[in-house]
């Protein structure tokens, strides 16, 4: 089977082994276990310790009696943006491709993914690639497509690693100077490009059958 080895996706898949293996190594968020939390003095955000996306996070606000019941990870709350970096992959180096802007609303008390753009430029881009790029190198057999979710602060701060195609990679392999999807073999058997160029940006947006992907040519790369 092509692609991160076992301990790799195990790691990145348990958001505890995720932290413990990037300790020391890259800006994390402040996160505790349920038996920490006595009240709720600060917003605070509670996830699935291996949940993906937005999928069964909420938002505890100051005064709330949480339920922590289940296999969760308590996070502190970072006012930030919330992007992500796509990056190619060989296992032991990692090529940073795009920054991507992810578009997440508050429904209530919980967080829901609407979709997003990539490539986007911004003034943290190379603060961000600099932090996923160490992110994934920290990591040994991840290979091929990685997604590093990122809350963009005072600085970068590692949110989750994704050892699988994530989202923004149907935008992208529209708008990419070369075939992606052969480019990600390449890096899984060892072969990183030295450069990837993109032609456009892509917008995609949740519909009703599924992402709804749209191309504006103006993007002229980083």
């Amino acid at each position: 089977i092509l692609g991160s080895s076992g301990d790799a996706v195990r790691t990145c898949s348990d958001k505890r082994l995720t932290y413990r293996a990037l300790d020391g190594r890259v800006p994390l968020i402040g996160t505790y276990e349920p038996e920490e939390i006595v009240d709720v003095p600060s917003r605070l955000i509670v996830k699935p310790a291996d949940g993906v996306a937005c999928q069964g996070i909420r938002i505890l606000e100051p005064g709330d009696v949480p339920d922590l019941s289940g296999d969760l990870i308590i996070q502190d709350f970072i006012e930030g943006e919330s992007v992500s970096v796509s990056l190619l992959s060989n296992g032991e180096r990692a090529l940073p491709l795009s920054l991507n802007r992810q578009d997440i609303i508050m429904a209530g008390s919980e967080l829901e993914y609407r979709g997003g753009s990539a490539p986007v430029d911004h003034e943290m881009r190379e603060d961000a690639f600099t932090v996923a790029r160490r992110a994934v190198e920290s990591i040994p057999g991840l290979r091929g497509y990685v997604g590093v979710d990122l809350i963009l602060a005072d600085e970068p701060y590692v949110v989750e690693i994704n050892s699988r195609i994530t989202t923004p990679y149907i935008g992208l392999r529209m708008v990419a100077d070369g075939n992606l999807g052969h480019l990600i073999l390449e890096s899984v058997l060892g072969r990183l490009p030295d450069a990837v160029k993109f032609n456009g940006t892509a917008s995609f947006r949740k519909g009703t059958d599924g992402m709804v992907v749209e191309v504006n040519e103006g993007f002229r790369g980083y």
